[in-house]
């Protein structure tokens, strides 16, 4: 009983912590947008970047999103979103499991032996953890600011003919500056044809490493393969979204077709030392957001990244 409780503790303590347990590179690929993805995003595939923005995660995909906020002052305090898979519950407790294994035994021989045991019984896995909270948020039609902690935990165990454990952790703390305008006032149109920047300052906690039974047997300890790397960054968003004409048809009026564009990451999210940076990307979406009736709105989404 005691040692469930623990393990519980453990997994929760992991999730509301912006370090983590674990940190060679891996093939595992970062997410996009690399911060503040949110439930309502991920609930629709992930494709935000053309839909009106109404929530703390939108200038996030978009930074032209923010100039979709109320021309007065809001604010939001502690917003937090947990996702998780399910075998990342029983694989917490495996691996604290299997550090200790691996420190028990006295021969390499049993340390590697170990170490393919556990792999082999978990090939094919691939599980994460993350945990994103604004802490404090002030939005407004033309600012947007918010300080934040995005962290994602991935253990991968998919080469099944190379026996190792891919680890990655990557927690930012930090704050996100932004402004967005929209321009269909100067340029005389109907049309939202809207503008924004964000400016990204973070500190990040990283741990990448592809773990092998090189690893195991030439290290006293299991926690010495894992070093935690940690640096400072600065990183700029680029986002435009407008409506789409609908040449007087009816129909395309009634569908209020939108688009957007995104380069996130301007020459790449830079941080010093071993920290890696976070890769520039450019996306284009579109969307569809009739009103089925007051207050019923509908959005069909695609983006390309």
């Amino acid at each position: 009983m005691i040692k469930r409780v623990l393990y519980i503790a453990l997994f929760g303590f992991s999730l509301f912590l912006p370090v983590s347990l674990f940190a060679q590179p891996t093939t595992i690929g970062l997410e996009s947008p690399s911060l503040m993805k949110g439930t309502r995003p991920l609930g629709m595939g992930n494709a935000f970047i053309a839909v009106p923005g109404s929530d703390e995660n939108a200038p996030f995909y978009n930074a032209a999103s923010i100039n979709d906020y109320e021309k007065k002052f809001h604010g939001r305090i502690l917003s937090p979103v947990v996702d998780f898979s399910v075998g990342s519950i029983g694989l917490t407790k495996d691996i604290i499991n299997l550090a200790s294994d691996i420190n028990n035994q006295a021969t390499n021989e049993g340390k590697l032996n170990t170490f393919r045991t556990f792999v082999d019984a978990h090939s094919g896995q691939f599980e994460a953890v993350a945990v994103r909270m604004p802490i404090v948020q002030i939005q407004h039609q033309r600012f947007f600011f918010s300080t934040l902690l995005d962290s994602r935990n991935t253990f991968s165990f998919r080469n099944r003919a190379f026996t190792n454990i891919e680890l990655q952790s990557r927690s930012d703390a930090g704050g996100v500056l932004g402004t967005a305008y929209n321009f269909k006032e100067m340029l005389g149109i109907n049309q939202n044809v809207q503008a924004g920047i964000n400016v990204k300052l973070l500190y990040r906690v990283n741990i990448e490493r592809t773990i092998t039974g090189a690893d195991i047997t030439n290290n006293a300890s299991f926690g010495d393969i894992l070093p935690i790397n940690r640096s400072f960054g600065v990183g700029f968003d680029l986002g435009f979204k407008g409506d789409l004409p609908t040449f007087g048809l009816g129909w395309l009026d009634y569908l209020k077709p939108t688009a957007g564009f995104t380069w996130q990451d301007v020459g790449n999210t830079r941080f010093q030392g071993a920290v890696p940076d976070t890769q520039q990307s450019i996306s284009v979406g579109f969307a569809l957001n009739p009103v089925l009736a007051e207050k019923w709105e509908i959005h069909f989404a695609n983006d390309f990244r």
